[in-house]
């Protein structure tokens, strides 16, 4: 079920994140394979995995014996990770986003989520014109199931 944002004119923002107030399992920690943002619906991706280690930004991740589910994995291509292969966070609410160079308008957000528990439930998506004051654009709420899942601006 889609909920419309209070975001008012649509004009572009230098940060956005997915806000994930819950997960499928109440008891479950947060985990994401990858995360997109995108311009328009169907549209490519807009963030570059090249620069994810300075561009991702997330609320917190999980560390553990030198062990690291950084924030930057999501948006790394597949064969460019070493080591983990997803986020990892073991508080919810969280989020986890991107910073672009320059404003940029954001229509569509994707991400995938391989364990069921620990999957995105209900999510809102927020941008930023300065990465402290943000701003809810739009939400969806009760997303179910692993693999791909795509959220658009209603």
């Amino acid at each position: 079920m889609k909920g419309v944002g209070s975001a008012g004119a649509l004009t572009g923002k230098r940060f956005w994140r997915l806000y994930v107030h819950s997960v499928y399992s109440a008891s479950a920690d947060l985990t994401l394979d990858t995360l997109e943002f995108c311009g328009d619906a169907s549209g490519p991706d807009l963030t570059d995995g090249s620069e994810a280690a300075f561009r991702a930004m997330a609320q917190d991740y999980f560390e553990q014996s030198g062990d690291s589910w950084v924030p930057y994995t999501p948006f790394t291509p597949l064969a460019g990770r070493q080591g983990q292969s997803f986020w990892f966070s073991e508080a919810v609410p969280n989020w986890i986003g991107w910073r672009f160079d320059a404003p940029t308008l954001i229509n569509e957000v994707r991400w995938s989520a391989t364990y069921l528990n620990s999957s995105p439930r209900d999510v809102t998506i927020q941008s930023s014109v300065d990465g402290q004051t943000w701003l809810d654009e739009w939400s969806e709420s009760g997303v179910y199931g692993t693999g791909p899942k795509t959220t658009t601006r209603p």
